[in-house]
């Protein structure tokens, strides 16, 4: 599992955790419920570091 690392580019992963990663994806899809508290009580941010039309439009 990736807890606890950044991901800068998409080579920093394996190929055996990118398929978990989609595997885990496709959990969700099917059963989005079992992963709704998941967050819950924890810190999320976004940052943007590039300007974006969209992003600044969104806030």
């Amino acid at each position: 599992m990736l807890t606890g690392r950044h991901l800068i580019q998409p080579d920093d992963l394996s190929v055996s955790e990118i398929e978990s990663i989609c595997s885990l994806a496709e959990q969700i899809i099917v059963d989005p419920k079992s992963f709704q508290d998941v967050c819950r009580g924890k810190i999320l941010a976004t940052l943007f570091f590039e300007p974006s039309t969209r992003t600044r439009l969104s806030f």
